[in-house]
Formats: C-alpha cells, structure tokens, sequence
C-alpha cells in the first residue's frame, strides 16, 4: 500500500531523455476556455464601435463647420447689393454736399459698419486698384488699349468682387488694359503737337 501512496511530487518524473516534465495547464484555466473567447470578443467589438463613433463624431462636427462656414453664402449673396448701394450712395453725396454734411456722415458710418459687419463674417472685398488681371478672382467686362500701364493692369472696377473666406463668391467685374495696336506706335512720339486743333 506504500506505494499506491505517491506524492504529486513523485508524478512529475523527468522523462527518459532527461528533460523535466512540463507542468500542465491549470485545472482552472483549460486550454480555449470560452469565457476568454468572448471577452476577446467583446473586447474587439467595444474598439470597433469606439472607432466608428470617433469617426461619427469627426464626420458630423465636419459638416456642422462646413455648415456654419458656407451655409451662409446665399444669405451673403442677397447682402451684396446692399454693400454697393451704400457705396454708390457715399459716392453720390461726396460730389454735392459738403465733408461735414450730418446726412453724409451718417451715411458713411453706416457704410463702415456694414462692411464691418461683413468682414466679422469672413467677407472680404476683391482688391482691383493697381493689380493685375487675374482670372480666378477678376472677370474682364472691357478692355481698353494703353500705353500708360502693363498689359493686363486692372483700369476700372464695374462691380465689386468679394471672397468668402478662401472662396470667390462673386468675381470682381473690372475693365483690363491691352497694348496698343501697332497702327498707335508708329506714331512718331509729339506729333501733332503744337498744332491747332480743328
């Protein structure tokens, strides 16, 4: 009966080729133990969703900015006129009343404001004066021959142009100048100078 005895000691004998026997896995923990399965699993599926509502979360504050940002361009658009209806306005008592005309300044801080109140916005006027042609932000309505600039230099502005943002919302309308025909230049330079006119 000794030796039906055996301790657990005695069962893990190292085997023929000298090597200690390996312990075998946990009563506790078999081998392909289902609940870690499913908690690999769930484990899975939580990073899944957590990532699909991370780029849900992306993709809706996007276009609320987007929105916010450009969803305005149409009220933008039917404002326009009133900022060329101030100028012109400014324009026109310039040439009549005096600079200390209350109706004149009136109408001048108004201006002001609401180009103010456009500029908050993110609308911003095209500049022409003293600038080149460019067909991304100019549109060409005239073009008029002139020694007296480059080719292509912007003479007049027809039209306000605006940007909204980094968009064009309204092209500027201008008249661009052109080199004169070659009839012009072989004009000898002061003639008829001098002379009377007829």
């Amino acid at each position: 009966m000794k030796k039906t005895k055996r301790s657990d000691s005695d069962r893990t004998d190292p085997d023929p080729t000298g090597q200690p026997a390996q312990e075998t896995v946990s009563r506790d923990e078999p081998a392909g133990d289902p609940r870690q399965a499913e908690m690999e699993a769930l484990k899975d599926r939580y990073l899944r969703l957590a990532a699909e509502f991370d780029n849900y979360r992306k993709r809706t504050q996007r276009e609320k900015e987007e929105l916010l940002r450009y969803g305005t361009e149409q009220i933008l658009r039917q404002l326009l006129p009133f900022d060329e209806v101030f100028a012109q306005a400014v324009d026109a008592l310039e040439q009549g009343r005096p600079k200390d005309d209350p109706i004149r300044t009136g109408l001048e801080m108004l201006k002001e404001e609401f180009s103010r109140l456009l500029s908050s916005i993110g609308l911003v006027r095209i500049e022409t004066s003293g600038r080149q042609f460019d067909p991304s932000l100019h549109e060409a309505v005239a073009t008029r021959e002139t020694a007296d600039v480059p080719e292509g230099a912007i003479l007049e502005e027809h039209r306000p142009g605006y940007l909204f943002h980094d968009r064009v919302l309204r092209p500027a309308a201008v008249v661009v100048a052109r080199a004169p025909s070659e009839h012009h230049e072989d004009t000898p330079q002061g003639a008829g100078e001098g002379q009377p006119s007829a």
